[in-house]
């Protein structure tokens, strides 16, 4: 059956993690694994209480051959700014990785990306600061930089991501973590 609905505190409470919003499953569209995928639905601020919701992707792999014990996350990435990577191939890396360990004793492992990377909702991804980059690598002279490009791509990232209502400053560790334990 699926997740629709049901809070991640019923898969993994037992790892000692409260609720954190809202599993939404969906297909995975993966061709050769079998997973549960979908989106967890939390608060960009845990702290208010009539906030925005912003989404990231779990994808849950698990062992039905034998007997469910407490799940183990994976939280993906770093810094934040880095996927954990959730497409068919990093998954079936992460499959085989844990297949005769956590995945052979009972515990599903659920993978998932912290908030703005990958292919969560919204990204923080800046666009603007890689091809601000691009170009100046492209010009570099006698292995001089100009770094003022690159400040104003970072600038004009932050204004078009906070008119889309994204608060950059709930986008780190500190909120990731907030997610599981909201």
């Amino acid at each position: 059956h699926g997740l629709e609905g049901v809070s991640l505190r019923a898969i993994n409470a037992a790892a000692g993690l409260s609720d954190v919003g809202e599993f939404r499953e969906q297909p995975c569209g993966f061709e050769r694994l079998s997973a549960r995928c979908g989106y967890m639905r939390v608060p960009q601020d845990h702290g208010a209480t009539d906030d925005i919701k912003i989404q990231f992707p779990v994808v849950i792999l698990s062992n039905p051959n034998v007997e469910a014990r407490a799940p183990v996350v994976v939280v993906g990435g770093g810094g934040p700014g880095n996927s954990l990577g959730l497409d068919e191939a990093s998954v079936h890396y992460y499959q085989t990785l844990f297949a005769h360990t956590f995945l052979a004793r009972g515990h599903a492992v659920i993978l998932m990306d912290q908030r703005g990377v990958g292919q969560a909702i919204p990204s923080t991804g800046c666009v603007e600061i890689v091809e601000e980059l691009e170009r100046s690598f492209a010009e570099v002279s006698n292995d001089h930089l100009e770094w003022g490009g690159t400040k104003r791509a970072m600038r004009r990232c932050q204004q078009r991501l906070s008119s889309v209502g994204v608060d950059l400053i709930r986008y780190d560790t500190l909120a990731s973590a907030a997610d599981l334990e909201a």
